[in-house]
C-alpha cells in the first residue's frame, strides 16, 4: 500500500492530551482495522477503512486509534472553544468495563462525557451498561450487487427506463478513475454542493469526500477503486468504494452532476456491476431526505439495519 497524500493546508501540530497508547490514524491501518471489523462481524457503513482516514480532518477534526485495557478503540478529538473527545464506535470487543473506564479517562482529560457517534444494533443493545442510550439515527441499506446488475424483472422496470433514457440523451461513458481525474472530480464537487447547498443546509460529506478525492490512490484497489462517468469529454459523474469485509463491500461515495438527471443512475449501476464479485454492499442511509430515499429504494435493497448513537 503506497501513502496517501497529506490533506493539503492540514498539517497538525502534536497533540498533547492523546490519551496513553493511541496515535493518529494513518491509510496504513486499513489492513488490520478490516480483520478486526471483519472477525468481530462489524457491517455498518462506519466501519470502512477508508472512511476512518477520511473523517481525520485535523486541526478541526483528529480521529486516533488505540488500545485500550485489551480492546481497540477509535476516538474523534475535536478542538474549536474546548478539546472535545468522543468514541467513534464502541470499543472492539465491546466489553462494558474497559468502556466504563475508557469513558472515565476522557472525562477526566475535557470534563464533558463522550458520546459514541456510530453504533451498530448488537451494541446497541449493551448501552445501558455502560450509563448510555442508544438512539436511532438512519436505517442503512444492503443490496445484492449481481442482483442489481442484472437488472432482472418487473422491479427494475423503471431504473431499466432511466438508464435507456441517459443513454439517449448523453451518450455516457462509464470507466476507472485516475489521478488525473482528480481535479474534475474535485471541480464537480464544487459544483454539487453550490447547488444541493440551496437545498440542504448540511453537506455532511463534503468534507470526507474532498479528503478521499485529495488521497486516492493511498490504497490497494480492492480497498478503494473509483469510476467515473464522462459526458461530453467531461467528468460527469464520479464514485468511490472497496471492500470492507470478506463478504462485503462499502459504497462510499456517489457524486454526479445535478444539471444531468439520471446520470447518477448511470454511474450506480456501473459500479455495482463492478461489485458484483460481493454478496452485499452497504450503500449507507438516505439522509432523511425523501428524494434520496425513492432513488436508493429504487435499486431494491435487500435488507436495511438501523445505525444508532450512544449518549
Amino acid at each position: 500500500m503506497t501513502n496517501a497524500n497529506n490533506h493539503v493546508g492540514e498539517i497538525s501540530d502534536p497533540i498533547s492530551d492523546v490519551p496513553e497508547g493511541f496515535r493518529e490514524i494513518v491509510p496504513e491501518d486499513t489492513n488490520w482495522l478490516f480483520d478486526v471489523f471483519d472477525q468481530l462481524g462489524k457491517r455498518a457503513w462506519c466501519y470502512y477503512g477508508p472512511f476512518l482516514y477520511c473523517y481525520h480532518l485535523p486541526p478541526g477534526r483528529t480521529v486516533l486509534v488505540g488500545t485500550f485495557e485489551s480492546t481497540t478503540c477509535l476516538l474523534a478529538r475535536t478542538e474549536r472553544k474546548q478539546v472535545v473527545y468522543n468514541l467513534i464506535v464502541p470499543p472492539m470487543p465491546f466489553h462494558s468495563d474497559a468502556t466504563n473506564s475508557l469513558i472515565a479517562d476522557l472525562v477526566r482529560r475535557t470534563g464533558i462525557s463522550p458520546r459514541v457517534l456510530w453504533c451498530d444494533e448488537e451494541d446497541a443493545r449493551l448501552a445501558g451498561e455502560i450509563g448510555m442510550v442508544a438512539k436511532e439515527k438512519e436505517q442503512e441499506y444492503f443490496y445484492d450487487p449481481a442482483q442489481v446488475g442484472a437488472l432482472e424483472g418487473h422491479q427494475y422496470k423503471d431504473l431499466r427506463k432511466r438508464l435507456r433514457r441517459a443513454d439517449r440523451e448523453y451518450a455516457p461513458t462509464f470507466r476507472e478513475m485516475h489521478r488525473n481525474d482528480i481535479a474534475g472530480c474535485h471541480q464537480l464537487l464544487k459544483h454539487w454542493r453550490k447547488v444541493q447547498g440551496r437545498k440542504q443546509p448540511f453537506l455532511l460529506d463534503w468534507g470526507y469526500t474532498r479528503a478521499a478525492l485529495d488521497s486516492f490512490g493511498g490504497w490497494d484497489v480492492q480497498d478503494l477503486g473509483g469510476w467515473c462517468v464522462d459526458v461530453r469529454g467531461q467528468v460527469a459523474a464520479f464514485a468511490l468504494a472497496g471492500r470492507m469485509a470478506s463478504d462485503q463491500a462499502c459504497f462510499f461515495v456517489a457524486k454526479a452532476n445535478p444539471d444531468l438527471p439520471r446520470v447518477s443512475d448511470y454511474l450506480r449501476y456501473g459500479v455495482y456491476e463492478v461489485l458484483s464479485g460481493y454478496r452485499l454492499v452497504n450503500d449507507a442511509g438516505d439522509l432523511d431526505l425523501p428524494g434520496l430515499r425513492q432513488h436508493k429504494r429504487s435499486y431494491r435493497p435487500v435488507e436495511t439495519r438501523p445505525v444508532f448513537t450512544l449518549q
